[in-house]
């Protein structure tokens, strides 16, 4: 047996024999498990893979216009520009890519106007997607944004963008999102500037309609209350506000917006609906069988647009919704629960 004059020189060793036997029970275990079969995501997205050109022209590539793949995950619909291990290029530089690397159709980023990128990692059943800002090689500030779905942690996702990039990425920082998270942030999140500066996250908050009024001359106003004060919303995101969040809130709607949008897809015309009346409760009320707690935000709206009139009386339009964005920071557990982002006023 050989000899060690030290210490060191003996852990050294030991920790050499646990990887060769680390190694040897995973090749084991590759010799006789069976295959684990793909999942209908997988296959999909293979398929997307193999039906993009992987060697389009100069011309084409900066174009755009060449054979893509696309697919659908988690309601968004993902176009694959670059197979992994396809090349990817531009002015002076070149890198295999280590995933799929495309962009999200029809989420367009307002920092640079163009698709948000991705790259799509070899665990797409994963729960969490990772959003990183890249910073500009030449002003050396925030540039853009890379999504980065089908990873499992923060440090793989990480790993993988700066692959993409020869181990010289122009890395910023990171945020991880759930995946209704990352859709929220993409429709009403903001998108241009830093995701880790801001720590945005949007929210929404529904409550149902509580009174429904038609008048003599065929016009149906809804009424009830837009939000309520000192309760944790029953969405996942579980914001809560107090009632300086409500008043301020109300009052920068006035000043600013008093637009009424349908269900968070745009804006509707003035001539089809509009605000009637904006109050916050002065004490608790009363509002058809529902009781409105002070310092609740009540609106009212005019509906003169024959569909959204159809939609009020059959139903179909049951509830106010509110969507903005927040401030967020995490809060940490003492009890052994996970922590979690949570909005202003939080008092969790």
């Amino acid at each position: 047996m050989a000899e060690f004059s030290n210490i060191d020189a003996l852990i050294a060793l030991k920790k050499t024999m646990i990887a060769l036997k680390k190694t040897m029970i995973a090749r084991e275990s590759s010799l006789t498990s069976t295959p684990r079969e793909e999942s209908r995501v997988e296959k999909l997205i293979k398929l997307a893979a193999m039906g993009t050109d992987a060697n389009p022209t100069e011309k084409q590539k900066q174009s755009g216009n060449y054979k893509k793949g696309r697919f659908s995950m988690k309601g968004l619909t993902f176009v694959i520009e670059n197979p992994k291990g396809t090349v990817r290029s531009g002015d002076g530089w070149s890198v295999v890519s280590p995933a799929h690397y495309g962009y999200i159709l029809k989420n367009v980023s307002e920092a640079d106007g163009d698709h948000i990128d991705v790259y799509i990692g070899p665990y797409p059943d994963s729960k969490q997607v990772y959003v990183i800002d890249q910073r500009s090689f030449v002003t050396g500030e925030f540039d853009e944004h890379k999504v980065m779905v089908g990873f499992n942690s923060k440090e793989e996702a990480k790993g993988f963008y700066y692959e993409a990039f020869n181990g010289t990425a122009p890395f910023m920082g990171i945020v991880e999102m759930s995946w209704d998270e990352l859709k929220s942030w993409m429709s009403f999140g903001d998108t241009s500037s830093s995701a880790v500066d801001q720590m945005l996250r949007t929210f929404s908050s529904r409550i149902e309609i509580m009174k429904s009024i038609e008048e003599k001359d065929g016009s149906v106003y809804l009424y009830g209350a837009c939000m309520v004060p000192n309760v944790v919303d029953k969405s996942e995101f579980r914001d809560y506000y107090d009632e300086d969040d409500v008043r301020k809130s109300s009052r920068a709607y006035l000043a600013n917006s008093r637009a009424i949008g349908f269900r968070h897809k745009g804006i509707i015309q003035k001539e089809a609906a509009h605000l009637t009346q904006s109050f916050i409760a002065p004490s608790d009320m009363t509002i058809g069988e529902n009781n409105i707690p002070k310092g609740s935000w009540v609106i009212e709206v005019k509906l003169d647009h024959p569909e959204l009139i159809r939609m009020a009386k059959s139903g179909d339009l049951s509830a106010f919704s509110i969507g903005g964005s927040s401030k967020r920071w995490r809060l940490e557990r003492t009890n052994g629960e996970k922590s979690r982002w949570c909005g202003p006023g939080a008092k969790n």
